[in-house]
């Protein structure tokens, strides 16, 4: 009888906007994801270039965060694992600490935080602790946090507060917030099954200096405050979505190993919908990503939601066969990720002729570069 409580509370959590510590209603954003696909001009109005410069001491393999601050572009390559800084027009900077033993160097790093309020950098080790560096790439200083078992991601709540997440099992807390200074613990949120956690490693975003989260298999996303989760908005995709009768399935399943594995298997067959891996805002949008499949090219599905109007846009890997993976969202543009090998042509139109011909120009050995979405 306790386990099934147990897992009606969790489906609860996952697919309500009311659960324990959330406060107040949220907004419902429904989606028909079967309506045909948005065009470039239903929400860009042009496009720019920007080629990261490639040399022996920025080669670049799997670029999965980028945060803009102050102009540069701060690109996070987590097979490196390695923090680069570019200026705004791509041109390398510098790295940020480098691995070793020495002085400010590190084995490891899963993660990395710009504090805006006092200009500095933070790398996350796994391990339980956070080094600092200044803007200009200088260590400061090395502060041990709480003890988890691991740490993945690191974000700012405010000026005293960074949050951070851990993939845990439903008895410890998934959030940790503590304090800048101490390092003490000062709250924690989120009690869930870790299987149905670990779709999203890095489970946060800013957007006006709030920070919210969510996970990759629940509808809602939160407001990150000192003292709550508020419920800040939820995702509705009707007869397409996740609901509770999906959940269930894998919340019965005892094992944790075969949890996972089911779950990894709904996924790659199409039972299981989709994982919710990315979420923005901006001023206009609501923004998510939603993978379908593993390991197959063009699994994801770009969805963007009107605040104003209710209406919704939605292309998959490609809008107009243009390529499209997100990794910055600002008011004014998207920062995108494009490789050598993405096709080039369907560029052509929206493209400067002197940028498309430096576009053109980019060789399989050069790191990614980036394209500028304007919006309408």
């Amino acid at each position: 009888m306790r386990k099934f409580i147990g897992c009606w509370l969790l489906i609860g959590m996952l697919i309500a906007c009311q659960a324990p510590s959330v406060k107040e209603s949220c907004r419902t954003l429904s989606v028909d994801l079967t309506q045909e696909p948005a065009s470039f001009t239903d929400l860009f109005s042009h496009m720019e270039l920007i080629p990261l410069e490639t040399n022996d001491s920025c080669l670049l393999i799997n670029i999965n965060k980028l945060v803009q601050f102050q102009e540069d572009l701060y690109i996070f390559d987590a097979q490196r694992p390695a923090l680069y800084v570019f200026d705004p027009a791509g041109n390398f900077i510098r790295q940020i600490a480098k691995k070793g033993n020495g002085p400010g160097e590190y084995q490891l790093i899963y993660d990395f935080a710009l504090d805006k309020k006092r200009n500095q950098i933070v790398l996350l080790s796994p391990y339980g602790f956070i080094q600092s560096y200044t803007l200009e790439g200088d260590f400061t200083e090395k502060k041990v946090l709480p003890v988890k078992p691991n740490y993945y991601s690191i974000d700012w709540v405010d000026a005293d507060h960074w949050a951070l997440w851990s993939c845990v099992r439903e008895e410890e807390e998934g959030i940790t917030l503590v304090d800048r200074d101490s390092m003490n613990r000062t709250n924690g949120y989120w009690h869930n099954d870790r299987i149905l956690d670990m779709g999203i490693m890095r489970p946060f975003y800013s957007y006006r200096e709030q920070l919210y989260f969510t996970t990759a298999y629940q509808n809602v996303v939160y407001a990150v405050k000192t003292d709550t989760l508020q419920a800040s908005y939820q995702w509705d995709f009707g007869r397409e979505g996740i609901h509770a009768d999906l959940l269930e399935k894998y919340l019965s399943i005892e094992n944790e190993g075969r949890r996972n594995d089911q779950l990894l298997n709904d996924l790659a067959s199409g039972n299981f919908p989709f994982a919710m891996t990315v979420h923005h805002q901006n001023k206009r949008f609501y923004y998510v990503s939603l993978q379908k499949g593993l390991g197959t090219a063009d699994t994801f599905v770009n969805v963007f939601y009107d605040k104003t109007t209710g209406r919704s846009y939605i292309f998959d890997n490609k809008v107009e066969g243009m390529s499209f993976r997100p990794l910055w969202f600002s008011d004014e543009y998207i920062l995108s990720l494009v490789y050598a090998s993405d096709g080039r042509a369907p560029f052509q139109s929206y493209l400067s002729a002197e940028d498309f011909a430096i576009f053109i120009s980019q060789n399989e050995d050069d790191n990614p570069w980036l394209v500028k979405y304007y919006f309408n």
